[in-house]
């Protein structure tokens, strides 16, 4: 069996994940905060934390311990400089969008 690396342009329709991206695209934020923005339970937004920080988009500056830690109010999360530029890109794709009705196509 081969493993795969994830990229983000493979878990940007995933759940919740835009709105992870959105409420950090100007300042870190934590666990409590995250889940507030996309309204999801506490297991499913560190699976989504998880992954976005498996991508490299985004950082977990941990003063608590392990990614499992009840004390997660000590945790802030933001994105990393490859987080800021894909959170650019996809408001660059939102603006085509609106003005042209469908993405662009990379031909």
């Amino acid at each position: 069996m081969t493993t795969r690396s994830i990229f983000p342009a493979e878990v940007v329709g995933r759940p919740h994940v835009l709105e992870i991206l959105a409420a950090l695209e100007h300042r870190p934020a934590t666990l409590a905060a995250l889940r507030a923005a996309c309204r999801a339970s506490r297991t499913t937004t560190v699976s989504v934390l998880r992954t976005l920080a498996a991508c490299g988009v985004l950082r977990r500056a941990d003063t608590s311990g392990t990614w499992d830690s009840t004390a997660s109010e000590q945790v802030e999360y933001s994105l990393t400089p490859a987080g800021r530029a894909l959170v650019a890109g996809l408001w660059d794709l939102d603006s085509w969008t609106a003005a042209y009705g469908q993405p662009a196509s990379g031909r």
